[in-house]
């Protein structure tokens, strides 16, 4: 109906948001530079804060199809299922085999992942979708809230080492914070 009268070529109005029709405002430039920069320098977790229909998932749609190639980012878009949901999906989106490891080991393949591929010269972010609809994994409670009206985007990028040599090979507790 519209798209005659306008003489669109592509519906610009769907459910899924589409790069190709994200109106760059100052301040849509200022996220997508910060986001970027924040991924390039491993900045660690990096939030995009903003009234419901800004433009946010349709700025992250953008960034992904922007970052270099060396950058692997997996967009997760369910923050409500279970963590070892989550953290299957995360791992199917790289690549790394899941078959019926338990959440610990799989924690374990993601960073043995992420150092190899930072040894590689590459970087890793991914996207939370709604994150202000996370769960911690440990209790299941829901991280604070965004501000009254307001969605959240979450992004993780951050620094990872190998261990030094003769360092206990352990399980590092802290991974499934």
């Amino acid at each position: 109906m519209y798209e005659r009268f306008f003489g669109f070529r592509d519906l610009p109005f769907r459910i899924t948001p589409d790069p190709r029709f994200l109106y760059r405002s100052a301040l849509h430039d200022r996220a997508i530079d910060t986001l970027a920069r924040g991924i390039a320098e491993r900045a660690g977790c990096l939030t995009l804060v903003g009234e419901v229909g800004t433009g946010k998932t349709l700025l992250v749609r953008h960034l992904l199809e922007a970052l270099p190639a060396t950058v692997r980012t997996v967009l997760l878009l369910h923050p409500t299922v279970a963590f070892a949901d989550m953290l299957d999906q995360l791992l199917f989106e790289l690549g790394i085999p899941v078959d019926d490891a338990d959440a610990a080991t799989l924690v374990e393949r993601l960073g043995e992942f992420l150092v190899d591929h930072a040894d590689a010269g590459g970087n890793a972010a991914v996207f939370f979708d709604e994150a202000q609809a996370l769960a911690t994994a440990q209790d299941g409670q829901s991280l604070p809230p965004a501000p009254l009206g307001q969605e959240e985007t979450h992004v993780l990028a951050g620094k990872l080492t190998r261990p030094a040599k003769g360092a206990h090979s352990g399980r590092r507790k802290g991974l499934l914070r």
